[in-house]
């Protein structure tokens, strides 16, 4: 198991090997994208098209026009005839029955992404450092490396332009 002539500094001279397995790279790239939530951002975004396509709306009201959404007081206004809603935005009163559970089902996923990513993703990625530990301590020493060298490359770029800037704008 081991070349002739080694022999150990403990153990009497003994040399025993320990059973650590190899590095999984697709476990890796796992906790990387746990670590560093990019692609998951991606699918949010990737979802958040797939739920507006998905929105239809009402039929129209009795009078042919768009639904009425009620304001303050009882009072009703229609949307188009208000200049702040010139941008192509249904209440959600003009969504069908369908729409409004979708959109309701969204909003509760859109409020959970916070709490994910400030606190699921670092519990997933302890969960998993007791299975897989070089693993995990691979994708966080990367993840912290990546951004360490982006922010040198970034001071790199933009700091001299500040600071000559500031130097002219002193003078």
């Amino acid at each position: 198991w081991h070349p002739q002539g080694v022999i150990s500094n403990v153990d009497h001279g003994a040399v025993r090997w320990a059973s650590v397995s190899a590095m999984k790279l697709d476990q890796l790239l796992v906790l990387t994208v746990c670590a560093y939530p990019a692609i998951c951002v991606l699918l949010l975004l990737i979802f958040t098209v797939l739920v507006s396509m998905s929105m239809t709306e009402a039929m129209p009201g009795p009078d042919g026009g768009k639904p009425a959404m009620a304001q303050g007081g009882g009072a009703i206004h229609r949307v188009e005839d208000d200049a702040l809603y010139d941008i192509p935005l249904l209440p959600k009163t003009a969504l069908t029955k369908s729409s409004r559970v979708i959109y309701y089902l969204w909003t509760v996923v859109c409020r959970c992404i916070p709490a994910w990513m400030v606190f699921g993703m670092p519990l997933v990625m302890v969960g998993l450092a007791r299975p897989f530990p070089q693993e995990v301590f691979a994708a966080l020493t990367l993840m912290t490396s990546v951004f360490l060298f982006s922010n040198g490359v970034y001071m790199a770029i933009f700091s001299g332009a500040a600071t000559w800037r500031m130097k002219r704008a002193m003078s």
